[in-house]
C-alpha cells in the first residue's frame, strides 16, 4: 500500500531539519568516481574597467575575504519555478533525481522523480508539510518550518550557510562564467569531514544554480538547475489531491 511509503516520515520529520542538513555536511555520499576540477575565477567583462558588467551595475569584487558580504546582500525571488538535476555517487553506483520547484509568496511545491518510481509530491506551506506519491489520495502531514526544510526536501545545500562560516574555512571565491551565465563561486572546507563544497549562485536571481561536493578525489554529489522562471507560478499548482482551485 502508498501509505507504507508514508510511515517513515513519522519519524523522519521531527529530526529531518538537523538530518538533511547534516546528511549533506557530514557524508550524505560516499563515492568513488572520476574527479572534477574546479572552474577558474575569472574577472567579469567590462564596459570600462572600472568594475561595470557590460551594460550592467557596477558588481563587488568577490575573494575569499569578501564572499561572505556579497552573499549577505542577495536575495531569493519570493515566485519562481524551475528543474533541477541531482546526482549521487558511491563506490561502484550512482543515482540521480528529477526535482521540479514552484514557488508563490511562500508556499513552496516540490516533485521529485527517480528511476522510473512514482513522482513524490511535497507541499509546504502554512507551517505544515504535506507529502504524497503520484496522485494520492493517501496524504501524510506534519508541521514544518518551511524556511529549514524547503533546501533540505529538494537535496540542496543552503548556502546561506556561508555566512556562519570561518573565513579560513573558504579556500576560494569568485565570479565564473557556468554553463553561459555568471555566478559567484565559493569553494567550502567543511568541517570536520574536510570535504570540499562548491557553491555557484546566481548574481541575478539569488538562487544557488549547481553544487558540487568532493571527498578528496572523490565527486560524492552534484546539483544542476535550469535558469529559473521568475513568473508567479499559477495557484493550481499548490493544490492537493482532490482539491479544486477556486479562481475563476
Amino acid at each position: 500500500m502508498k501509505v507504507r511509503r508514508l510511515l517513515p516520515y513519522l519519524g523522519v520529520l521531527a529530526l529531518i531539519a538537523a538530518a538533511a542538513v547534516l546528511a549533506l555536511h557530514l557524508g550524505w555520499f560516499d563515492a568513488d568516481t572520476v574527479p572534477v576540477i574546479l572552474p577558474e575565477t575569472t574577472a567579469l567583462p567590462t564596459a570600462s574597467g572600472g568594475g561595470e558588467a557590460e551594460g550592467g551595475p557596477a558588481l563587488a569584487e568577490v575573494t575569499p575575504e569578501t564572499v561572505q558580504a556579497v552573499v549577505r546582500t542577495l536575495a531569493r525571488p519570493e515566485s519562481y519555478s524551475r528543474r533541477m538535476l541531482v546526482n549521487s555517487y558511491w563506490e561502484g553506483g550512482s543515482r540521480n533525481w528529477q526535482i521540479q520547484v514552484w514557488q508563490k509568496n511562500g508556499v513552496e511545491r516540490i516533485r521529485i522523480t527517480s528511476g522510473g518510481e512514482e513522482d513524490k509530491n511535497i507541499l509546504l506551506a502554512d507551517d505544515e508539510v504535506c507529502i504524497w506519491y503520484g496522485d494520492g489520495p493517501e496524504i501524510f502531514r506534519a508541521p514544518a518550518d518551511a524556511e529549514l526544510l524547503g533546501d533540505a526536501l529538494q537535496m540542496l545545500p543552503r548556502y546561506e550557510d556561508l555566512l556562519s562560516l570561518d573565513k579560513s574555512q573558504i579556500e576560494e571565491a569568485g565570479y565564473v562564467n557556468l554553463y553561459g551565465t555568471w555566478r559567484i563561486m565559493a569553494a567550502v572546507r567543511e568541517q570536520p569531514t574536510g570535504c570540499l563544497m562548491v557553491y555557484y549562485i546566481s548574481i541575478e536571481t539569488g538562487l544557488l544554480e549547481a553544487a558540487e561536493r568532493r571527498d578528496g578525489e572523490k565527486l560524492v554529489y552534484r546539483m544542476t538547475s535550469e535558469q529559473a522562471d521568475l513568473s508567479a507560478p499559477e495557484d493550481g499548482m499548490f493544490l492537493l489531491p482532490g482539491e479544486e482551485s477556486t479562481s475563476s
